[in-house]
């Protein structure tokens, strides 16, 4: 179709049904082109190009192995998908070209096997929006998301088991917030640019999520719940925050704040068997950690002037290392609950000051300055 307002709608019935729309021809005189596509049967392919402004793609699929490819250049584009089927394939590739941005949504249902993939170059891009998430029930599925631009946004959620997500958005005040309810998930979330924000939260039983953010004051907030999970969060830049939570048993958190100064960590883990590691290493940092529950570590280093860090422990069994190498730092523990506790602090440098607390039988306490 090519010319003004170009409308398309199909609808089939079948196995193997296959739909191709071609709109626009992408040299500014086409405008809001409409594809609508419906197929219910097994096996179906629909495959949406779109050219030039005001794009719509609306597609649902209610089947066995279907697939989903659209294309759309232009600006203030849309892709629409629904899926209801086992082994489905959703590809979506947006490309802006105005100031409008880019909206993708998906949502897939009662899904076996299920994959899909959005690429959004421009600006201010959406995949789900506050008020319609992107969603997904299925097992054993694969997400990816990649943003390039200003503006990027990305909101929805995921259950099932064995899900996987993966996120890269690269340019200014991006933001990702992922709900996860699923057993063995695995997130990856990845932010470069200007006060870049996240907010996870998974519920999960071998869980994993990594946060990695690279320039300047990020937010990340990350919730687990669960037993046996990981949590890995990588600030690059000055005047970051990482509000992390762990709740459960078994599980592992690990923060690097690197390469900037004035960034802030506040760290919580409730239950047994716990392990936390954080380091920063710029100046004027402060990291607060709560811990609560019987036979948790924290290991804490700090390696720059006026660091500062605060570290709660209640329960027994518990352990707390602190490392601080620079000038002018401050360091408070306090362990209640005991018996067997143990204190080892270091502050190798000019100007230190240590506070510590421990209640109970059987505590130990080292501090070297």
């Amino acid at each position: 179709q090519k010319g003004v307002d170009n409308t398309a709608t199909i609808t089939q019935d079948g196995t193997d049904a296959f739909a191709y729309v071609k709109q626009g021809i992408g040299f500014g005189i086409d405008r809001d082109n409409t594809a609508t596509i419906y197929q219910g049967g097994a096996a179906t392919a629909a495959t949406v190009f779109q050219n030039d402004d005001g794009n719509t793609a609306d597609i649902a699929q209610h089947g066995v192995l279907d697939a989903t490819i659209v294309s759309q250049s232009g600006d203030n584009n849309t892709a629409l998908v629904s899926q209801n089927s086992a082994g489905s394939l959703i590809a979506v590739t947006q490309i802006s070209t105005g100031s409008n941005g880019n909206l993708a949504n998906i949502a897939q249902e009662n899904s076996t096997a299920a994959t899909f993939g959005v690429l959004q170059i421009g600006e201010g891009n959406m995949v789900g929006t506050a008020g319609t998430a992107f969603s997904q029930e299925a097992d054993r599925w694969y997400v990816d998301f990649r943003q390039f631009g200003s503006n990027n946004a990305i909101t929805g959620s995921q259950k099932g088991e064995k899900v996987r997500l993966d996120v890269e958005q690269n340019g200014a005040w991006n933001s990702a917030a992922i709900d996860q309810d699923s057993e063995a998930s695995q997130l990856e979330l990845s932010q470069a640019g200007i006060s870049n924000t996240i907010d996870v939260a998974q519920a999960t039983f071998e869980g994993k999520a990594i946060v990695r953010q690279t320039g300047y004051a990020h937010l990340a907030n990350v919730i687990q719940t669960g037993d046996q999970q990981v949590l890995i969060s990588n600030q690059s830049g000055e005047r970051s925050t990482a509000n992390l939570d762990q709740s459960g048993s078994g599980n592992l958190m690990d923060l690097a704040q690197m390469g900037g100064r004035l960034n802030f960590a506040s760290l919580t883990q409730t239950g047994g068997n716990q392990d936390l590691f954080a380091v920063q290493d710029g100046d004027a940092n402060f990291i607060f950690v709560d811990q609560k529950g019987h036979s948790n570590s924290i290991d804490i280093v700090q390696e720059a002037d006026s660091a500062r860090s605060y570290n709660f422990q209640a329960g027994e069994g518990n352990e707390i290392d602190v490392l601080q190498t620079a000038y002018g730092v401050d360091s408070t523990i306090v362990q209640l609950d005991g018996p067997g506790n143990v204190v080892d602090l270091i502050q190798a440098n000019l100007g230190a000051a240590s506070n510590i607390m421990q209640s109970g039988a059987y505590n130990t306490a080292i501090v070297t300055q």
